[in-house]
């Protein structure tokens, strides 16, 4: 199996954690109702609550379950067609707060993330993570047909 790259930059310490494995890796941890298999263990304990009915945050509309109260609340807007996020400058409104920034850094020209190997800059994180490839020398993509690997 191959090795991660290692120059990739992580914002959390889960991130970093998760990054010790290839997320590649065969999905060991599989639930026998459904046969869905997880790769991490903590991923299928949230999955067998979704069957066991455990979680009690439920939308009515569509029967979508939520492990917090935020997450069906943010999930309703879908339903109702409530935007309450709004853009300042073009006045479009989102459903969550998340599609907003990610609205707003499309129009607002900035390339926050830079690479500390060449100075290139981008305007996505994973966009920078996936150049860095380029560096390392690792190729993630590989193309079905022809069998190349590409970053």
């Amino acid at each position: 199996m191959d090795r991660p790259c290692t120059i990739r930059a992580f914002s959390t310490t889960l991130e970093v954690q998760r990054n010790l494995h290839d997320v590649r890796q065969l999905r060991v941890h599989t639930y026998d109702v459904c046969n869905k298999s997880f790769t991490w263990q903590s991923t299928l304990r949230a999955h067998q609550r979704l069957h066991s009915g455990q979680h009690q945050n439920t939308c009515k509309l569509c029967n979508k379950s939520f492990k917090g109260l935020i997450y069906l609340k943010t999930h309703q807007n879908i339903h109702s067609g409530d935007c309450p996020f709004i853009c300042d400058v073009y006045n479009k409104s989102f459903t969550r707060q998340d599609y907003l920034r990610i609205y707003q850094s499309a129009h607002s020209g900035e390339n926050p993330f830079t690479c500390d190997f060449c100075n290139k800059s981008f305007k996505w994180l994973n966009y920078l993570m996936l150049h860095q490839c380029t560096h390392c020398g690792e190729r993630p993509f590989n193309c079905d047909f022809c069998k190349k690997s590409f970053t």
